[in-house]
């Protein structure tokens, strides 16, 4: 890659890393499950390897239903007729029954998503495949040792259906409500609807960049636009435009510099931490409290002061070595790895030096003063390391150590290391399905010249589009979105279509694992990787290729 290039997606990259989205991580499926200890608290993460586990959990919560009520017998003496009912042996009627409403319940909330997204794929979306995975394991079941046992476990799946089948303001409410009543948050009730939002970002964006560039001449002063905004009190610009910005904020968003005069939103860190501050544990209000601090980068300078970002640095290294398998890990050690440079080397429009080319005084200062206050943690031995060096050259910020790699602990140390963007794979948006129905009637490669909303690129735009015309069985578009230049291996079109309708890829499968994508551009952009990083830290190849100047998929692009 060559320098112009990598220095534009490093420049994405600092620009993205203050709003990562996060994925859900299948680990703590089991861990919010054991949590549970009332139904209205109840939410699951579920990914394939972990499906006989969740169910056996949800098996173990039934049999401790069985005890409560035997218990509950043994104290009075006596037993009711409606736990005379919950015992009676189970009949395939009951279960048949049992599954239709609950499939019945579960396509009724699809439905009514649909409706309030205005949007089709919604079944694509990776909340939305948790509870899917969940009513058809539910469906798979055949046998039960009573009523109290089925209804247990329905109940269970219905509530994982109403949480995660649902807009964010509608699952924030019932974490409110779990406030409300006393009850404990798990981390895993907190990072889903984190999760969601992040999820539904690319699709509220689309809508949000095209209403905000036609009303931008309404702002006078940007702070103040934004305090308007984050308040509900915007007054100024079309009807519509300001519906959508009082919506986002109900959803749950607010909204921050962007830079460059563009406004974006994010997830309401701080909202959320007062809110449910109570009822949270104590590793997700330091969570919380870490992405609400204001952003250390905009427009290429530092927007805290020097000794703040030494502050966050040690702040961000306590909660990764405190909460290792926390599914936010990862996520902190990106903005570390950021952040450590920044505090040891300045930024483009924020400089460490002085017009002679030492390390300004007030700088050296904080340096010391970190290393001495904490000097048994990580980030201290960094400094550490750095002062000395610059020591060693009169304190001058030589380009030698301007260039220097900064070494990270392994426990620090994001893995990968190099550049990728957390990204869905599928659904596509709204704008890209409009790109895909237009291809796919017109045949039309050009259309994909034009931008798109997002961090999305041409290249992974076309990808995204293939995956989704796979999964849609229009094979057909598939194959025009093919290679089939110099060297390809791409197969007629007939024998194409055959050997997908015989056994296609799972791309909806590939798309609930994969949290990262980086891309590779190799032989001056004509050849390009894009590598899908999934929750474990598996990775899947995705190969493409240019063709007469426009990126096409590999034929079998997997590996």
């Amino acid at each position: 890659m060559d320098d112009k290039l990598f220095e534009q997606r490093m420049q994405k990259l600092k620009k993205s890393y203050e709003h990562i989205p996060t994925i859900s991580s299948s680990e703590r499926i089991l861990q919010q499950l054991k949590e549970q200890e009332k139904p209205v608290k109840k939410r699951v993460l579920l990914q394939f390897p972990y499906v006989a586990s969740f169910i056996g959990v949800l098996l173990i919560g039934g049999f401790l239903a069985i005890q409560l009520l035997s218990q509950i017998n043994l104290n009075s003496g006596e037993q009711t007729p409606t736990e005379n009912r919950e015992n009676q042996p189970i009949t395939e009627a009951d279960i048949e029954t049992a599954i239709n409403e609950t499939r019945g319940y579960y396509e009724r909330r699809v439905d009514e998503l649909i409706d309030k997204l205005g949007f089709e794929d919604v079944e694509q979306y990776g909340f939305v495949q948790e509870a899917k995975i969940v009513v058809e394991k539910f469906e798979e079941r055949k046998s039960y040792e009573s009523q109290a046992e089925l209804t247990n476990y329905m109940e269970r799946v219905k509530e994982i259906i109403t949480s995660r089948v649902s807009m964010p303001h509608e699952e924030y409410k019932l974490m409110k409500k779990a406030v409300d009543n006393g009850e404990a948050i798990s981390d895993s009730q907190l990072y889903g609807y984190i999760d969601k939002l992040d999820m539904l970002h690319e699709q509220f964006y689309e809508q949000w960049i095209k209403m905000y560039q036609s009303n931008q001449y309404t702002m006078t002063d940007i702070e103040s636009y934004l305090e308007e905004l984050n308040t509900g009190n915007i007054k100024n610009g079309n009807q519509d435009y300001i519906e959508l910005t009082k919506t986002l904020t109900a959803y749950g968003y607010y909204f921050f510099n962007d830079g460059e005069g563009t406004i974006n939103f994010a997830p309401n860190y701080l909202k959320i931490h007062n809110q449910l501050e109570k009822s949270l544990k104590e590793d997700a209000k330091v969570y919380l409290k870490i992405k609400s601090e204001k952003k250390a980068l905009s427009d290429g300078a530092l927007a805290i002061n020097h000794d703040e970002l030494g502050e966050r640095l040690l702040e961000i290294e306590d909660f990764v070595l405190n909460n290792p398998s926390s599914p936010k890990v990862d996520e902190f050690k990106v903005q570390y790895r950021l952040y450590i440079d920044f505090y040891l080397k300045g930024t483009n429009n924020t400089l460490l030096v002085s017009d002679n080319g030492k390390i300004k005084d007030e700088v050296k200062i904080n340096f010391e003063t970190l290393i001495t206050e904490n000097e048994y943690s990580e980030t201290a031995k960094i400094v550490e390391g750095f002062y000395n060096k610059l020591k060693e050259n009169q304190f001058t910020l030589t380009n030698e150590l301007r260039e220097q790699e900064i070494e990270v602990s392994k426990m620090l140390k994001p893995n990968p290391e190099e550049y990728a963007i957390e990204k869905n794979l599928l659904p596509i948006t709204k704008e890209m399905a409009a790109k895909y129905e237009d291809f796919k009637n017109k045949g039309d490669i050009t259309i994909f010249n034009d931008g798109f909303a997002g961090l999305n690129s041409i290249d992974l735009t076309v990808a995204r589009i293939y995956m989704y015309a796979i999964e849609k069985g229009d094979f057909e578009t598939a194959y025009r979105l093919s290679y089939n230049g110099a060297n390809s291996k791409l197969p007629e079109k007939e024998a194409f279509i055959k050997e997908m309708q015989k056994s296609p890829v799972n791309y909806q499968a590939l798309s609930n694992e994969v949290i990262k994508v980086r891309s590779i551009y190799e032989q001056n952009g004509e050849d390009i990787e894009h590598i899908l990083i999934k929750e474990n830290e598996d990775t899947v190849s995705f190969r493409m290729k240019q063709e007469n100047g426009f990126p096409k998929v590999e034929y079998n692009p997997l590996s």
